[in-house]
C-alpha cells in the first residue's frame, strides 16, 4: 500500500467570497420581498398618466420605507378599495390645495404637470385642507384623469408603492 500525501488546499480570494456573499444576500432579499408583496408587478390599463405611462406599460412597484412628494404612487380607490390606480404624489399634507379655473394651487401658487398640461375646466372648482398622514395624488394626464380632484386626499394607509421600474414593451 502506498499512502498518499494530502492534495494541497486552494485558498478563496477574499474578494470571490465577499461577492458571492454579497449576491446571495441581494438574491435572498429580493426573494423574501417578492413573496411577502413588498414588490408587484402591475400593467396599465389606461393613459390617465400619459405621457409618463401608457397603456400597456408593464411596472414593477416596491413598498417604500417612506413616500415623497412626486413618487408615481398605487393606492387604493376609495369608492371601490379593491381596485387599484396609480397617478403622481404632488402634495403630501399639511397643505391646503384648491382647484380654481381648471389649475391646481398648492397654498396658493400653482401646481401644473411635468408636461405643461391644459387647465382642465371640467374640474369644479374646490379646496381640500391635507392633513400630515394625507397626499394629493394627480394624474399626469390631468385633463383624462380620475385623481384627487374628484375624490379628495388620500390617505397615507391607502397606499400601496411607489413605481421603480418601467417597461414600454
Amino acid at each position: 500500500m502506498s499512502a498518499h500525501a494530502p492534495l494541497p488546499r486552494r485558498r478563496i480570494p477574499v474578494w470571490r467570497t465577499v461577492i458571492g456573499v454579497g449576491v446571495l444576500a441581494f438574491v435572498l432579499t429580493l426573494l423574501y420581498e417578492v413573496m411577502t408583496g413588498q414588490i408587484r408587478r402591475f400593467e396599465v390599463i389606461s393613459n390617465s398618466m400619459a405621457p409618463t405611462l401608457n397603456e400597456g406599460d408593464k411596472l414593477l412597484v416596491v413598498q417604500p420605507k417612506q413616500y415623497l412628494v412626486d413618487d408615481i404612487v398605487v393606492f387604493s380607490r376609495p369608492e371601490a378599495p379593491k381596485t387599484l390606480l396609480i397617478k403622481r404624489a404632488v402634495v403630501r399634507g399639511p397643505a391646503r390645495v384648491e382647484t380654481r379655473g381648471g389649475y391646481l394651487y398648492v397654498d396658493g401658487a400653482r401646481s401644473d404637470p411635468p408636461q405643461g398640461d391644459y387647465p382642465d375646466r371640467s374640474t369644479p372648482d374646490n379646496a381640500w385642507f391635507l392633513q400630515a398622514d394625507e397626499f394629493f395624488l394627480v394624474g399626469d394626464n390631468r385633463m383624462g384623469s380620475m385623481d384627487s380632484r374628484h375624490f379628495g386626499p388620500i390617505p397615507l394607509t391607502w397606499l400601496k408603492g411607489i413605481l421603480v421600474l418601467k417597461d414600454e414593451d
